[in-house]
């Protein structure tokens, strides 16, 4: 039998997809293990509009709302729209949308991916059931005794105990981390998320 502690699930990477995974599958009630190669900077909300922004539709909101990061964003910085043009090389190609034509008040709100970022982290760290492994990364993963167990680079071990998914069903959302698609072990009913 490993030694490794044993979680649920966890997730590689703490990016805005990656943070609000681990904090609603905690909010779920599943016991995560969120490995991070570096901690988000404290957002400097005095300091200049950063250039990587995201349109969060109000279903996107919702979910950090969820996650318990909303509340933190929209108090920092955050700004909403209320027409959107959307248009192709071809400038006559246009389509517009008026937050009126669908009886809202806006379309969505304009944040700044740092942002987002940090108040997951901020969400994250006030959670029950997430342990941070920060920094790290995972080294190797194996499978001991039916279960998939992830060495880390800091010489850290921990088994995932899965999930009860139907049947003979496995899960794994595997991001743009070439290093754990390389390391993919086959494993049913367990997770490991990589946004």
């Amino acid at each position: 039998m490993s030694s490794a502690a044993q979680f649920d699930i966890a997730v590689v990477g703490a990016g805005m997809v990656g943070a609000a995974t681990a904090a609603l599958l905690a909010r779920s009630g599943f016991s995560v293990a969120l490995i991070e190669g570096r901690e988000p900077q404290p957002f400097d909300a005095a300091g200049d509009v950063a250039l990587r922004v995201s349109a969060l539709s109000p279903g996107a909101v919702d979910i950090l709302s969820e996650a318990g990061a909303w509340r933190l964003v929209e108090r920092t910085r955050s700004c909403p729209y209320r027409h959107m043009a959307v248009e192709d090389r071809d400038e006559h190609s246009v389509i517009e949308f008026q937050a009126a034509e669908f009886g809202e008040d806006f379309l969505g709100v304009i944040v700044e991916n740092d942002l987002v970022q940090w108040a997951l982290w901020q969400a994250l760290q006030l959670m029950a059931g997430v342990e941070f492994f920060c920094p790290d990364s995972i080294r190797e993963q194996v499978l001991e005794d039916g279960a998939r167990v992830l060495s880390l680079d800091s010489g850290k071990r921990r088994s995932l105990t899965g999930l009860s998914l139907p049947g003979d069903m496995s899960a794994e959302l595997l991001g743009r981390s070439g290093r754990v698609r390389q390391i993919e072990v086959d494993c049913p009913a367990s997770m490991l998320l990589a946004p």
